[in-house]
């Protein structure tokens, strides 16, 4: 092979080496945004039930708050310092 075309073929690997590290980064993104909007539905469920217990409305704010949402002005992102 020439030398020019090894150098082609080198860089199209590395192309394909980031595509594929990229896509398994969005991958584990999208599992763990699902797992926490699994956490929220199960609490809201829990909150909607049990309306009493306070513990499962715990359950609820902190989910809702690892998503992101500022428990204060309920904005994602925080608006309060705007």
């Amino acid at each position: 092979m020439s030398e020019a075309l090894e150098r082609v073929i080198a860089q199209q690997q590395k192309e394909i080496d980031q595509l594929r590290l990229a896509a398994a980064r969005n991958t584990e993104s999208w599992r763990r945004q699902n797992a926490a909007v699994d956490r929220v539905a199960h609490a809201a469920f829990g909150a909607i039930n049990h309306p009493e217990d306070f513990e499962i409305r715990n359950q609820l704010r902190h989910s809702l708050v690892a998503l992101g949402f500022c428990p204060r002005c309920e904005a994602r992102p925080c608006h309060c310092d705007d």
